[in-house]
């Protein structure tokens, strides 16, 4: 699975769970809206490395899934938190794939208060995943 496979694999995972709010997708177009609310996704690479001998050998990529929940400020939190909800079960302990060589395996979801920045509260829900494929 390569690079732009995990993107598109992500990206339609999230697209096809999340139906409550617009979603901004790294590098597109998006047209704020001007009340309700919308999550923003972002892919956050980490390491990658060689994890088996065999042949074909299996390789390990890590990285972190964060899906960040706007809500107008001064609502309170209750429904970022609500949102935050939705998306960790979208994704908590799931396995999926896109193109034919390769699994994302997401671990457990935590959230983190960012704040308030251009009239919307920020909550981040951040899912650790780790991809694996043979080359």
């Amino acid at each position: 699975m390569s690079y732009a496979d995990e993107r598109r694999a992500i990206e339609t995972r999230l697209d096809s769970n999340f139906t409550a709010l617009p979603i901004k997708y790294e590098g597109q177009r998006f047209q704020m809206p001007s009340s309700g609310g919308f999550v923003a996704l972002t892919i956050r690479n980490g390491s990658g490395q060689q994890i088996s001998t065999g042949s074909p050998p299996l390789h390990r990529y890590t990285g972190t899934i964060v899906v960040d929940v706007f809500v107008p400020e001064d609502t309170g939190t209750a429904t970022a938190r609500m949102h935050a909800d939705t998306i960790d079960d979208i994704f908590r302990r799931a396995q999926f794939s896109a193109g034919s060589n390769g699994t994302i395996s997401c671990r457990t979801p935590s959230i983190s208060t960012v704040g308030v920045e251009s009239g919307w509260f920020r909550l981040s829900v951040n899912i650790p995943y780790q991809r694996d494929c043979i080359f």
